[in-house]
């Protein structure tokens, strides 16, 4: 069953966008799983492990920058998280439907001005304010319709 997403953020199909040298990505634990553990293919569906690591890939050799954050091998391990970002995430908590890591990546954002994020994940694209690059069916479906698909 597909999940019926309120779209918040600009999406992008990474399937029909080329990478530019001003982007400026930071790419979801998801993305980094699929692209460096090599058990990964035993959950990921297919498009997963081709899709992303070809997009990161030809982000990287056009120029683009990418960005990651701890909070990737956090989300795969454990996390300690300072105070003040801990306060800005529950905020946000109150009217963003992304669980807790995201609430913190999307605070890594914000805090270093990356409004670009690669990633499966379809909470991402209830956030406004940012673009969401993605190969999820459902997300780009769901944008598709309520346009907030952006062609670049």
């Amino acid at each position: 069953m597909a999940v019926d997403y309120t779209i918040q953020a600009e999406v992008v199909d990474i399937g029909a966008d080329t990478p530019k040298a001003t982007d400026a990505f930071l790419v979801d634990t998801n993305v980094w799983f699929w692209m460096a553990y090599p058990t990964a293919g035993q959950s990921a569906i297919p498009y997963q492990l081709t899709s992303y690591p070809s997009y990161v890939n030809s982000a990287l050799g056009n120029g683009a920058k990418i960005c990651r954050t701890g909070l990737s091998l956090a989300e795969l391990l454990s996390l300690a998280v300072d105070e003040p970002t801990t306060d800005s995430a529950l905020a946000r908590f109150q009217n963003k439907k992304v669980d807790g890591y995201d609430l913190f990546i999307l605070e890594t954002m914000k805090s270093n001005a990356v409004l670009q994020v690669i990633t499966d994940d379809g909470d991402f694209a209830t956030v406004s304010g940012i673009q969401v690059f993605t190969a999820n069916r459902n997300v780009i479906s769901s944008a598709r319709a309520q346009g907030r698909l952006l062609t670049r």
